[in-house]
């Protein structure tokens, strides 16, 4: 039986009567073994995994939607595109865009040096998650045609369709539409 390495890192006991050494599985023994440490057992309990086996299902079943919708152009367009304009809201858009990375490292800066990567992870994960909702129906909802007054129609710009380059007279109307979306979106 090959001897287990132990590692660099502690972990308290339950008692608090001090500090122990873990012992984790080189990598030589997960390969004989054919398995995982129980260090991953213990942080990813299969109820996680079974999540994360749904959200994974979910984003392929919407990528996959989003790649067989048709696509329709833009059935009302604005005026010609102004470059000065365009460049501007490009400026913004990337200049707001780098705000997310300043605002993970301020609140990496705010925790324990154990919890910065999370913490800053949290950030990058939470802005694609978040873009993926403004594509899917998030712009809808909040530029789309009106629905009883009090919210876009989700079908208006579902999975940015009629999003594209041609302005919008009523939303962008000397820029691309989809400049403006992203503009909005970040």
């Amino acid at each position: 039986m090959t001897a287990v390495k132990p590692c660099h890192h502690y972990a308290a006991t339950v008692a608090g009567r001090g500090r122990k050494r873990v012992n984790h599985m080189s990598q030589s023994k997960i390969h004989e073994t054919g398995r995982l440490p129980e260090f991953f057992n213990q942080n990813f309990p299969a109820s996680t995994r079974g999540q994360w086996v749904v959200i994974s299902i979910l984003l392929a079943l919407a990528s996959v939607v989003g790649i067989l919708m048709p696509f329709r152009q833009p059935t009302n367009v604005g005026g010609a595109i102004d470059a000065g304009d365009t460049a501007w809201m490009l400026t913004a858009t990337a200049l707001v865009l780098l705000m997310t990375p300043g605002l993970s490292f301020f609140y990496g800066g705010m925790v324990r040096d154990k919890n910065v990567i999370s913490t800053m992870l949290q950030s990058f994960i939470s802005m694609g998650v978040i873009s993926l909702l403004w594509v899917v129906v998030g712009f809808s909802l909040a530029f789309g045609d009106s629905l009883f007054g009090i919210i876009g129609h989700p079908r208006t710009f579902f999975m940015f369709s009629r999003v594209g380059g041609a302005t919008d007279p009523n939303l962008a109307p000397t820029i691309p539409l989809l400049l403006f979306a992203l503009f909005q979106l970040k």
